[in-house]
């Protein structure tokens, strides 16, 4: 807003007419912004809101964004299930995904058994869908990937989702067709459509190093067979071969971009590479809007990077850690981490973006299992950066709803358990 001073010292000019001219200078003001751009400057919230194109753009302040929040989630568990040995129904060995779904139940997808379980509020088992297998509803390694529109439960066929299978959200009738996308798999899908992150390609043979490629984030009609890139992003590997000519080891790369996605009630949520910043699009591949930090990002020292990569080395079995050394060794730091890690829409539209941490811990097939607290931010419905919530240690979380957080939490046996967190504080 403009600053108008009003001269008490010049007592020629009529107070009545200098009132006047104030006025319609704000009244002018007002419309003009109005008519260029929406913008909706906010100094207490530091919040813009602008168009471009068609494409709204919400911009919070870093430092507003990273701000704790009214939001937190409470340090201890509400609720704990898995035993160390007993009832099999209680005993997990891989979990790929955990969801809070209608009617107070909770998924939990286990890898190791193949089965779709559900339990309720208070932990009670209540049944099981699929298992080990070839036939229809059972697999070899099923991978949860999200609730979607419709409450669907896609279960991904192992790595690769060549095979998908989607249960109505009680985990009854289901259905199962093949995609020929076999890199990350879909993460999602709304109706007859699949969004689709498919990497460049397999390793060429003999490569060592860094390797460089793309991967696309696509929208696969099944009804019209076709299928539409709406995004590009970059994706490297480490590969690490510890004899000339001998199988691989594929890694990450320190500090490493990767596509984050979730879904909401009508689109889905895409990180960016280059910039701290959100893509949201509909399920028909337009880009609605843009969530922002005004915020540079944040740089990779030589220090934080050699750190780094002795953890990622020390993290290797003894005797491969000489190979990765010599590997890691001639590789360059990047110029700045990634922004956020993952992405999570929960039951009340709210986006919650895992800012990113180079973390070293053993990775599950659902989301990396964190070896220290993970801290996140918080984005209303409207895009709006509402400060930042930690959560309990070690946790890696799957889901969110009003008034809880579900995640896998493994003890000092690597024994694997569902918890859900109680979250205070909701507008």
């Amino acid at each position: 807003m403009a600053n108008l001073t009003m001269m008490n010292e010049q007592p020629s000019v009529d107070r009545r007419t200098v009132a006047r001219v104030t006025l319609a200078f704000v009244a002018a003001y007002a419309i003009a912004a109005a008519a260029c751009v929406e913008v909706e400057p906010d100094f207490e919230d530091q919040l813009a809101v602008r168009d471009s194109l068609g494409v709204e753009i919400v911009e919070t302040d870093g430092q507003q964004a990273r701000a704790p929040s009214s939001v937190t989630v409470r340090s201890e568990p509400e609720l704990q299930i898995g035993v160390l040995d007993g009832d099999p129904a209680y005993l997990f060995s891989g979990i790929t995904g955990v969801a809070l779904l209608p009617g107070s139940r909770i998924l939990v997808v286990d890898g190791g058994s193949g089965e779709l379980r559900f339990y309720d509020l208070q932990g009670g088992f209540i049944s099981q869908k699929g298992g080990i297998g070839e036939g229809p509803g059972e697999f070899r390694w099923p991978v949860f990937r999200h609730t979607t529109a419709g409450d669907s439960l896609v279960i991904l066929e192992g790595t690769t989702g060549t095979r998908i299978t989607v249960y109505s959200s009680d985990g009854g009738g289901f259905h199962t067709f093949n995609l020929d996308y076999n890199t990350r798999g879909p993460q999602g899908m709304s109706g007859d459509r699949i969004l689709i992150v498919r990497g460049g390609g397999p390793t060429p043979r003999d490569v060592e190093g860094l390797f460089t490629t793309t991967e696309n984030v696509l929208i696969v009609d099944l009804r019209l067979e076709t299928a539409d890139t709406i995004a590009t992003r970059p994706y490297a590997n480490v590969v690490v071969r510890r004899s000339p000519g001998g199988p691989p080891s594929i890694g990450t790369p320190l500090f490493a971009f990767r596509t984050a996605v979730a879904f909401g009630d009508d689109g889905f949520f895409i990180t960016t590479p280059d910039e701290p910043s959100v893509l949201e699009y509909s399920w028909a591949g337009e880009l609605r809007r843009i969530i922002r930090l005004l915020e540079p990002r944040n740089e990779v020292t030589d220090a934080e990077f050699r750190a780094a990569l002795e953890r990622r080395v020390e993290s290797r079995n003894p005797d491969s850690r000489s190979a990765f050394r010599r590997v890691f060794d001639e590789l360059e730091p990047p110029e700045a981490e990634p922004t956020f890690q993952s992405l999570i829409v929960d039951a009340e539209g709210w986006l919650w973006a895992q800012t990113y941490q180079e973390n070293f811990a053993a990775t599950s097939f659902g989301a990396p299992l964190q070896d220290k607290a993970s801290t996140w931010l918080l984005f209303d419905p409207d895009g709006r950066g509402r400060g930042s919530a930690v959560m309990p240690e070690g946790l890696s979380v799957h889901d969110i709803s009003r008034d809880f957080v579900a995640g896998v939490w493994e003890d000092e046996f690597e024994v694997e358990y569902v918890r859900l967190y109680r979250i205070d504080g909701r507008p």
